[in-house]
């Protein structure tokens, strides 16, 4: 783990993070300084906006929960809960597009905005995040499930 409260699952190196399922300006974040951790919803930086792939997801471990963070062909960012409800999938390895990953397991289809399985009643909790200067932040302490 990272001094900075983060790391990426199956890698030896990473970063803390912030958000609130989307990107937001860099005049609305608010970052947390090096070595501060994911308490009192400091957000945590997880790395360079460029570690994750355009229409890719990827792994972290922040504040001891497992976050799918998704990079948008658009740009847009989103961190929601790594584990697929329906039967655990990880969802950072799923198929990322239009504000949407499907778990690689058995397709299920996710928003990431809201976090709301699509045709199912199951959601999934979501996460602020923010970039800054190309760094990516989520806040883990922040996480919000989205109830019908």
């Amino acid at each position: 783990m990272s001094a900075t409260g983060a790391h990426l699952v199956g890698a030896t190196h990473a970063s803390p993070a912030r958000g609130n399922g989307h990107t937001q300006s860099e005049g609305d974040a608010c970052v947390a300084p090096i070595g501060r951790r994911a308490l009192d919803n400091t957000p945590i930086d997880i790395g360079p906006l460029d570690s994750i792939a355009p229409g890719q997801g990827r792994a972290f471990v922040i504040a001891g929960r497992t976050i799918a963070v998704f990079r948008q062909r658009d740009g847009r960012v989103f961190a929601t809960d790594n584990q697929c409800p329906h039967r655990g999938g990880p969802l950072a390895e799923g198929i990322v597009g239009d504000g949407k990953v499907i778990c690689p397991l058995h397709n299920w289809k996710i928003d990431l905005a809201t976090g709301q399985c699509l045709g199912e009643s199951a959601t999934l909790r979501t996460y602020p995040v923010s970039v800054v200067n190309g760094r990516v932040f989520v806040n883990a302490e922040c996480g919000v499930l989205n109830a019908e």
